[in-house]
């Protein structure tokens, strides 16, 4: 039984994508089943941390000028990350060292992230098409639901 942002990263990927805005995993939830948003972006990076299905990284994507969470799989092993710590545990959540002002402690990264990307979720601002935030474009509505269609 995968996750949203489980299903939603993998598919990504295997369209040559590397990886979603933390605002467009968060929002995506509008098209779940039952709709609504059940969970933050706090409970979001907890959950990526102590998931064992796959690794997933947060990296700064050129093309978007923004931060992304991608799929940490054989293609990707070659960027440099550090591991996040939860609960004084290793994780399956890695940050890349390129965000070297970032801690990589639980509280730390949510803390920041949270700080970083609340109000685009409160916003509704969940997307970036042409360097400009907004709502989801209708194809990637027509993705996401797609995806969706899985659970």
């Amino acid at each position: 039984n995968r996750k949203y942002w489980q299903v939603l990263l993998t598919k990504w990927r295997k369209q040559g994508n590397d990886g979603l805005t933390i605002p467009f995993i968060i929002g995506s939830q509008k098209y779940l089943p039952g709709s609504g948003i059940r969970q933050t972006i706090d409970d979001l990076i907890v959950d990526i941390a102590v998931s064992t299905e796959f690794e997933v990284y947060l990296n700064y994507c050129l093309t978007i000028n923004d931060l992304i969470l991608a799929v940490r799989d054989d293609k990707k092993l070659r960027i440099p990350v550090k591991n996040v710590v939860y609960n004084n545990n290793t994780s399956s959540f890695f940050i890349s060292t390129f965000l070297d002002d970032m801690n990589n402690d639980i509280t730390s990264v949510t803390a920041v992230l949270c700080d970083k990307y609340q109000q685009y979720v409160d916003t509704g601002n969940y997307s970036i098409n042409d360097n400009e935030r907004g709502y989801f474009t209708s194809d990637e509505i027509a993705f996401i639901k797609l995806c969706f269609h899985e659970l």
